[in-house]
């Protein structure tokens, strides 16, 4: 900076009495002048508001990948749903290309026949049923790892089923 350009004076308006009285007693406190308080202060504001740009930046474009892979990944996925009642085999599962979204159904059954191999591989996700009803083979949790919003749970032990509210 020139010497000019530093000492010229610069009238700010409606500066908050309070602050200015506080920034002043630092000033002070640091042997500042109160125009050095000021520039560095407006120093760091600028370069705060700088990083904070090219951080914004920087996360847009984060932001606008993950979405991308998100859209991809939907694309990737059918979606199953709008019925009372559906029952699901290992050959239902594994007939089709894609993941597979189960949603809003009031009863959804797998077959005892489904491996948990192909279920986790196919299934992408289950939400909005009054009832799903899994086989003992297939981990409970695994499955419900992948449900939301599901009212009763019921585990096919042999032939019989075993209700759990969920």
């Amino acid at each position: 900076m020139s010497e000019k350009e530093e000492r010229r004076v610069v009238t700010i308006r409606n500066i908050d009495e309070e602050l200015y009285n506080k920034a002043m007693s630092l000033a002070r406190s640091l042997g500042k002048t109160a125009g050095e308080i000021v520039n560095d202060a407006l120093r760091l504001l600028v370069s705060s508001l700088e990083a904070g740009a090219a951080t914004a930046e920087i996360i847009g474009r984060s932001v606008g990948e993950r979405v991308e892979e998100a859209r991809q990944k939907l694309l990737s996925i059918i979606s199953v749903g709008d019925l009372d009642e559906l029952i699901v085999t290992n050959k239902d599962l594994k007939e089709i290309d894609k993941k597979i979204m189960f949603r809003n159904i009031g009863r959804l059954v797998f077959g005892e026949d489904i491996d948990p191999r192909v279920f986790d591989e196919k299934v992408a996700g289950i939400v909005y049923c009054d009832a799903l009803v899994i086989p003992e083979n297939l981990p409970k949790l695994k499955v419900l790892s992948k449900a939301r919003f599901i009212k009763k749970i019921e585990i096919r032990m042999g032939g019989r089923e075993e209700a759990q509210t969920g």
